[in-house]
């Protein structure tokens, strides 16, 4: 009752207060005053309504800063047409919707002039990549890669650019995708050659060159790896999710057919796997009686089994855990299942097909856990290098050592259970020998073989050295060489057999040189490029202001003083102070003894949290101790240890070619995909206006070089940008545009 009439509404228990006084809020049919009242009285607010004030505010900062850009009427119709492409491009509707009727009528009320827009590369250009450039030096990395439209059969480029920018930020741009369907003739001698081209017409957009990349990551495929590393020259590393994902695949018999697995009874169990998840998910007769059973303790449980597909990475854990979380239920289910079946006179069902198999699958996910989490760590893009390799060397010490007992990542219980050697099935063991021998193959042989140690980049292990945790090599270098050379076999046809310690420690020590040398080298190209940089700035500054000799020339006015002081101009120039090599290995031995020396560590924040690595090396930049390691810390992080984000980008453009969209043109692709993946550095609304005359000197020259079975010439520019029927496609003229000066 509230002044004596009855109500439905909200009673406040929120403090002794408001209860004292029982609080009542009529209730109009939503909870907005309730809402307001908790946040008001008593600071409480749902994780829902902090989220929609964050959209609100973001929205109403995205307005503002579109409305402080709008000056004119041109500028309000303009907006309109740029808005309307980002709400179909970053939301990947169908393009038609510019067609819409309703999207002409808008288009009628706002714009009244034909008008096109283009994405200025100087956008990415001036304010991303020209002003973190480091001179002399090659600064960037390159993850560059194939990708294949199921939808269209149809194959395409991408190549995305990583660096660490002034104020140490882990930043990475996505600078082109490119329909690939080279002539024969060009690709009669493989396709390195069309790929190269296109590689370097894009980078030469940008103002880029293959000089100013440093590093790539990729996939192992020869392809690739050969065009980065022996065509562009740069220092390769396996992106590690690949890298894990191979070596799981081998281990665990992942392939297409049965006869080519490397382990028959796995390769079967996880066939029973499969049969279990399509059993649960394709039975129509016992309805939701699986989705019952699981929420029977847990009315918040989940209902479900993850279904597996062996393409996804490591997706194989997620599988694994979700069976083991719901065995009992599963069992029941099937028995349930056999059941229902004699209760109707019928033939009974299969039972459990993974019955006997609790404790392979228990000591299968302890296998596969443990790779799970490196794989999903790497994949951060961040400059969390060291840690990720870190876990590479804690899975060899641990998973990887058959020596070792094995941590059950399932049952999180204090004090941990271990699965003791001889506690392990025959059929883990053998998958745990696989596994080792995979890693080794693809991995850890860099430790043990001498020639990969020579053509070895260590790029992983150099970005280790340069963590103040991990900077002494002996603490983790020298424990992983020994421990790979110890395990390996010397002759497979004496297996006992072990390397011993004499050319162990020859391992060890060849390993550290190599390192040492590859990140001395580095550091002195830093010196020598920062020693030329300042040299030219001298000599621009010597040449502005003339010295006292050559003002008495030009004041005495004769004509041999004339001819003199022009032999000066020519001839007059002092010696060169070339400094030697050895002065520069000195710089470089100097600041390498006092990093190795330095104390100095993480600093640790207010309230638990830790200086990432990437702010102690800002800090450490401020440093006058250190002038040469700051620079490095930049060329080296920008390396990343996944190629993940290169494959997300991929993705954008595979749901840009689905089969409702077969007609979308491959430039269109290119272009909405760049503008889609670099929201950060593309600010759509200030595009300026580009007349049909201008179309040919802005289509971008990786746009234009021969790939396809197509050439595109400057003559069919037009076309290729504005379409034939510009007038009636306002927003397909703007995507066209876009797509030649991303």
């Amino acid at each position: 009752m509230l002044d004596g009439k009855e109500i439905t509404g909200w009673i406040c228990q929120g403090s002794a207060r408001c209860r004292a006084q029982n609080k009542c809020i009529q209730l109009y049919g939503n909870t907005s005053k309730a809402t307001k009242h908790l946040s008001d009285d008593h600071f409480v607010t749902s994780a829902k309504v902090i989220a929609e004030t964050g959209r609100k505010r973001s929205r109403e900062e995205e307005l503002k800063r579109i409305s402080h850009a709008l000056t004119n009427p041109d500028d309000y119709r303009r907006a309109t047409l740029l808005l309307e492409t980002l709400r179909v491009v970053n939301n990947n509707l169908p393009f038609r919707i510019g067609e819409y009727e309703e999207s002409e009528l808008l288009s009628a009320l706002t714009m009244k002039e034909e008008f096109r827009a283009t994405i200025n590369t100087a956008t990415v250009t001036h304010t991303f990549l020209a002003d973190n450039k480091i001179p002399g030096v090659p600064t960037f990395a390159m993850n560059a890669d194939f990708w294949l439209a199921k939808a269209q059969g149809a194959k395409f480029l991408g190549l995305r650019l990583y660096l660490i920018d002034r104020n140490y930020n882990y930043q990475s741009v996505l600078l082109g995708t490119r329909h690939f369907n080279p002539k024969y003739a060009d690709r009669n001698a493989g396709i390195r050659g069309p790929f190269k081209t296109w590689i370097t017409s894009l980078l030469r957009d940008f103002g880029l060159t293959t000089n100013d990349f440093f590093g790539a990551t990729s996939d192992k495929g020869p392809d690739v790896r050969r065009m980065l590393e022996s065509e562009l020259k740069l220092k390769w590393e396996w992106c590690v999710p690949h890298l894990t994902n191979a070596s799981t695949k081998l281990a665990f018999g992942i392939v297409s057919q049965r006869v080519k697995s490397k382990n028959l009874e796995m390769t079967d169990l996880i066939s029973r796997i499969s049969k279990t998840i399509y059993d649960v998910r394709s039975n129509e007769k016992l309805g939701s009686l699986f989705s019952e059973l699981c929420t029977m303790i847990d009315p918040n449980a989940t209902t479900r089994l993850l279904e597996y597909r062996d393409h996804r990475f490591m997706g194989l854990t997620r599988v694994v855990k979700r069976i083991l979380e719901k065995y009992e239920e599963l069992e029941i289910w099937y028995s349930e299942r056999i059941e229902k079946a004699l209760r109707e006179r019928k033939t009974p069902p299969e039972d459990f097909p993974l019955v006997e198999d609790r404790q392979t699958l228990l000591q299968m996910y302890a296998l596969l856990q443990p790779i799970t989490e490196i794989n999903t760590h790497s994949q951060s893009e961040s400059a969390n290098q060291p840690e990720v390799l870190g876990l590479l060397y804690k899975l060899r010490h641990g998973v990887l050592d058959q020596s070792q007992q094995l941590l059950d990542c399932f049952r999180n219980r204090n004090p941990p259970i271990y699965f003791r050697v001889h506690e392990l099935t025959p059929l883990i063991k053998r998958t745990r020998t696989l596994l080792a021998k995979s890693f080794h193959e693809n991995f850890f042989k860099r430790y043990t073989d001498s020639e990969r140690i020579s053509s070895s980049a260590f790029v992983p292990e150099m970005q280790m050295l340069l963590h103040p945790l991990f900077k002494n090599p002996d603490g983790h270098i020298s424990k992983i060489v020994k421990l790979c050379c110890s395990q390996i076999v010397v002759d497979q046809n004496n297996p006992h057999l072990r390397m011993t310690t004499e050319p162990m420690n020859d391992n060890v020590t060849s390993v550290r040189a190599e390192l040492m040398m590859r990140l001395k080298s580095l550091m002195t190209s830093v010196v020598i490029a920062s020693e030329g940089a300042e040299h030219i700035t001298e000599s621009v500054q010597t040449s502005l202001t003339r010295n006292p000799a050559e003002n008495a020339l030009h004041s005495e006015g004769t004509a041999g003083l004339s001819i003199l002081n022009d032999l000066v101009q020519l001839f007059g120039h002092p010696p060169d102070q070339a400094r030697s090599d050895g002065f520069h290995e000195d710089r470089v031995k100097t600041e390498i003894q006092r990093w190795m020396s330095d104390r100095t560590s993480l600093l640790q924040y207010p309230g638990g949290a830790t200086e990432t690595l990437m702010e102690f090396w800002k800090r450490q930049c401020l440093n006058p101790r250190y002038q040469i390691l700051p620079i490095v810390v930049r060329i080296l992080f920008a390396i990343p240890v996944s190629a993940a984000q290169i494959e997300r980008d991929f993705g954008v453009s595979g749901m840009m070619v689905t089969s409702h969209r077969t007609s979308l043109a491959k430039h269109n692709i290119d272009m909405c995909s760049f503008i889609n993946r670099n929201r950060r550095f593309v600010d759509i609304t200030k595009c300026p206006r580009m007349d049909a005359s201008e179309v040919a000197a802005a289509l971008p020259s990786s746009a234009i070089v021969r790939m396809g079975t197509e050439e595109i010439s400057s003559q069919s520019a037009h076309t290729l940008i504005f379409g034939e029927d510009s007038d009636r496609q306002p927003l397909e003229d703007f995507l066209d545009t876009e797509a030649k000066d991303e």
